[in-house]
């Protein structure tokens, strides 16, 4: 009968999901992908650091003001910036300085115009990095006096060898090499002495042990003749 029949239903598909990532693969590809960008900000400047028709535009005083319009040094209203869609040395900039802008906005980072009108590819940042072929330099160290920390210490300039000097500390050093080589003499020359002095009572031992015999070529110590048995005669 149809009373208590359990329709059978086809098993359920899994869901189609994403794939789960490895772990850390997520932050290997933020790194990769800031890296890049970073990559891409140094080769832009580089390309107009090179381009020499876009440096004789900033020459323009209409396209000095328009920089630093954008940088944000000195605001100028709408209507005068409306004006620079009909300058073709400011279009040209702007079009050349699209890559650029493309590039900081992947990095997270400002335009460097500074970096830009000084033909540079190096760009400073405020907390003293750099951004040097591409990678980030972090600041220098620096001492309490406030000098950098150098990796190498060098001598400086004027600093030369004192001859005398320089023979008083070979002189030094040679006297230390005799020291430590007189000390390891006496170290063995006392192990040696004590090695004849044992060698000297152990001799000493297996004499009183084992003395000579006598002319007849039994022991001359009575006391063991007498516990081996014998008394020098042949019984009758």
């Amino acid at each position: 009968s149809a009373r208590g029949h359990t329709p059978r239903h086809p098993p359920a598909r899994p869901r189609a999901g994403r794939r789960a990532l490895p772990r850390g693969a997520g932050q290997r590809s933020m790194a990769e992908g800031a890296e890049a960008a970073l990559r891409s900000v140094w080769m832009a400047l580089g390309h107009l650091k090179a381009n020499e028709s876009f440096h004789s535009a900033l020459d323009d005083p209409e396209a000095q003001r328009a920089l630093r319009h954008w940088s944000g040094e000195h605001r100028l209203p709408l209507a005068e910036c409306e004006e620079w869609e009909h300058n073709p040395r400011i279009v040209m900039i702007q079009r050349e300085l699209r890559a650029l802008q493309h590039a900081c906005k992947l990095a997270g980072m400002k335009v460097p115009l500074q970096s830009v009108i000084a033909r540079s590819d190096v760009v400073d940042f405020p907390d003293g990095s750099k951004l040097i072929e591409g990678k980030m330099v972090p600041k220098p160290q620096e001492s309490k006096d406030g000098e950098p920390v150098a990796d190498i210490c060098e001598p400086c300039e004027g600093d030369e060898a004192d001859p005398q000097q320089a023979e008083e500390e070979a002189e030094a050093e040679a006297e230390r090499a005799r020291a430590r080589a007189w000390g390891s003499q006496k170290k063995q020359l006392k192990w040696q002495l004590a090695a004849g002095i044992v060698a000297l009572v152990g001799a000493r031992l297996a004499m009183w042990i084992s003395p000579e015999p006598d002319a007849d070529g039994w022991p001359a110590n009575e006391t063991l003749a007498a516990a081996a048995g014998f008394d020098g005669h042949a019984e009758a």
